[in-house]
């Protein structure tokens, strides 16, 4: 229902009432609600007659309180903010006899349906309180609402806001006491609601600061639309992990994200443009992977500042005089202790050690009582679950990287991810120093190029890849999408391996994957169906294929899909290949049974040039992008520092390349010639089929030779 509709099934009171003695911000008879205040939609879940107090539960950060002086403005009637108040027995009707004098018969009115009050934050008044106080405080409600009379008609006087655990505390103190209470759920914007608010909330922001890329709902309502619901589209996407999504008929599904108040400010805050034709129709998949990271850091930190305010003087209080401690609002319930709290919730598991680890133990009881009311409300979690995919990848990769949050729990992160979603591998990324690869475990390797493999779909193109180097007890992950014109933006992720185990396990379907090691890759799990490609090629020591099936696709007929070379080459539980003629290649002296049709001979002779340099040759030349200039480019810093370091390997290439006229340096920029590349004997596409041709044999031969002269 609409909130004019719910506001017609209580009294409206004639006027704002006057207190003869303020109470601290406690209590307050002329709210204001914000300029322009966009309601969310009220959906009903039980109303029984009688009812004299009505429940309204809501996640963490929808918007409860802006909803509930929204209410108590237009009925007229006060407003208590419980986190304020001394919450225990008599605690309502002392706060409002305080405030309007014994002889106001305000309490009455309420009492017989006439008049009413608002209480906001049960939550927070909830884990400040206590539970013992905070239940004298809802018996205390039930006799001031008026709940013992026996009229059936009546109106309800009284309306809770809570968020859904201490809602359901409450639901059972009425259930015990036998009142009838009504309840009513807030739920995130609808489609209509959240463009409303998006637009309202611009608006605001335009009379605060007058910055005119605020007023572009008003200014360039066409384009500022067409930006703003392309956006919305695109978050749909990931959310659904559909490359095409139609906004109003998917919204149910997504409007527990897009509909939500702290998405939404953040979403704005990016829509504040000067030229919305201008802008591109979607953002970059880096760019919405740092939208969605500031709408969860925000998140996150608003929870930290509602916990902390409200735990902290109740912990100072608590303190034994003999202890001489500081107790620091901005030291409790931190995003890193959340992040370790909510992968323990998830999980099922408990802490390995206490947090904060800084809080005295004389006060641990009574925050960890706190802890355990607040977080089951917290808005990444639904039950014992992540509430979205973009939360489930956000905290789970926080808790792999994050030495803080590995350190807090009992098991390694990794070992219970059951899936990823597209924006994992970035999270993941995230806190590397310039210059330097993020540093993941081999277990996390799989996870990011599932996680890549997502996003590469989302933002429909092909022309993505995954490189993956395991050689003498270290490695190197490399994800890689190139530019296309009109389409997409070219990225690049990479990472360090550590904890490398001689033989990296692939459970999951590959495509555009390379992984070259000089140790063993195992694919697939017994009794079940693995699918490898396009553009698969494998090289290792060993290979096993552990799976009972196995399906090779292979896009636009390329030949061939599915590489596979190794000298030890097992399949002992295959019993099915789907794959045709050339979209299989095996290469191994002894090849199994069921993949001998796909058997080929590499051909004798020659020199022996190690896959890797092929890789670096590809890493080298594929870092070159187009610039204004009208040529392909890279930073000297990012080629250098980050690329060719101190392999000698990569600087032995790189110095062949420049001296064959390929590649040139001006300034802080390398840049690359190609029609000299051509003279080579090949080019750039040449590299990225996955099969080396003879021209770029012969010159890594140059390559290998001179290193060996050295």
């Amino acid at each position: 229902m609409h909130l004019t509709q719910f506001l017609k099934r209580f009294p409206n009171m004639n006027g704002k009432l006057t207190l003869a003695t303020p109470q601290g911000g406690a209590l307050d008879a002329s709210p204001n609600p914000v300029a322009g205040y966009v309601a969310p939609t009220l959906t009903e879940s039980t109303w029984p007659p009688g009812a004299s107090v009505v429940l309204v539960e809501a996640p963490g950060a929808v918007g409860k309180t802006a909803a509930a002086v929204a209410i108590a403005d237009a009925l007229n009637w006060p407003i208590v903010f419980a986190e304020k108040a001394q919450v225990g027995s008599y605690s309502l009707s002392g706060l409002i006899q305080d405030a309007m004098g014994f002889g106001n018969p305000f309490i009455a009115d309420v009492s017989a349906g006439r008049a009413g009050v608002v209480v906001d934050s049960l939550d927070e008044a909830h884990f400040r309180a206590g539970t013992e106080n905070f239940l004298a405080f809802i018996d205390n409600v039930t006799k001031v609402s008026g709940a013992d009379s026996e009229s059936t008609d009546r109106a309800p006087s009284i309306i809770l806001m809570s968020r859904s655990d201490t809602a359901e505390l409450v639901r059972l103190a009425f259930m015990d006491a036998h009142v009838p209470l009504a309840e009513v759920r807030l739920d995130f914007f609808d489609l209509n609601g959240a463009r409303n608010f998006i637009k309202a909330y611009m608006a605001q922001r335009f009379t605060e600061t007058g910055r005119t890329e605020y007023n572009m709902p008003l200014a360039s309502p066409g384009p500022f639309e067409r930006l703003r619901d392309s956006r919305m589209k695109q978050v749909a996407s990931v959310l659904l992990r559909r490359t095409d999504t139609d906004l109003a008929r998917a919204w149910n599904e997504v409007r527990d994200f897009l509909g939500y108040t702290p998405v939404l400010v953040a979403l704005a805050e990016s829509l504040a443009v000067k030229n919305p034709a201008a802008e591109r129709a979607a953002l970059t998949a880096e760019g919405q992977s740092n939208l969605l990271r500031e709408i969860i850091e925000h998140i996150s930190h608003r929870e930290q500042r509602k916990f902390s305010e409200h735990m902290r003087p109740k912990l100072h209080a608590l303190l034994p005089p003999q202890v001489d401690a500081e107790i620091a609002a901005s030291s409790m319930y931190l995003p890193e202790e959340q992040c370790a709290r909510l992968m323990a919730f998830v999980s099922g598991e408990e802490l390995a050690m206490p947090l904060p680890a800084a809080l005295p133990d004389a006060v641990r009881s009574t925050y960890e009582e706190a802890v355990r009311t607040f977080l089951p409300d917290h808005p990444f979690v639904k039950g014992r679950r992540f509430a979205s995919v973009v939360f489930g990848d956000f905290i789970t990769a926080a808790a792999c990287r994050t030495l803080e949050v590995r350190a807090s729990l009992a098991g390694q992160p990794e070992d219970g991810i059951q899936s990823v979603g597209p924006f994992f591998a970035r999270f993941l990324s995230d806190g590397n120093l310039d210059d330097e690869d993020a540093e993941i475990r081999e277990s996390l390797v799989e996870h990011v190029v599932e996680s890549w493999t997502q996003e590469a779909d989302l933002v429909r193109t092909r022309d993505s890849e995954v490189l993956l180097s395991l050689v003498d007890g270290g490695g190197a992950l490399t994800c890689r999408r190139e530019a296309k014109a009109g389409h997409n933006e070219a990225s690049e992720l990479s990472f360090s391996i550590s904890d490398v185990s001689g033989a990296i396990h692939i459970k999951r379907p590959l495509k555009r994957t390379t992984i070259v090691t000089d140790q063993g890759v195992i694919v697939g799990e017994p009794n079940k169906h693995t699918l490898l490609g396009p553009q698969v090629t494998v090289l290792a020591n060993e290979l096993i294929i552990e799976a009972e099936t196995m399906r090779v696709d292979n896009e636009r007929g390329r030949s061939p899909g599915v590489a596979l070379a190794s000298d030890a080459m097992t399949a002992n539980y295959l019993q099915k290949v789907e794959a045709g003629p050339k979209d299989l290649h095996v290469f191994s002296a002894d090849a199994p049974p069921r993949l001998r049709p796909w058997s080929r001979v590499l051909q004798g002779g020659g020199t022996w040039i190690p896959f890797q340099r092929y890789m670096d040759l590809r890493t080298i030349l594929t870092a070159f992008r187009p610039s204004t200039k009208g040529s392909l480019s890279v930073l000297a810093a990012k080629l250098d520092g980050k690329i060719v370091k101190s392999n000698a390997h990569r600087s032995k290439i790189l110095d062949e390349l420049i001296e064959s006229g390929v590649v040139s340096r001006s300034s802080s920029w390398y840049y690359l010639d190609l029609t000299s590349m051509g003279e080579l004997g090949f080019g750039l596409q040449d590299l990225k089929t996955g099969e080396p041709g003879e021209a770029v044999l012969q010159f890594l031969n140059r390559c290998t030779v001179s290193t060996r002269a050295d």
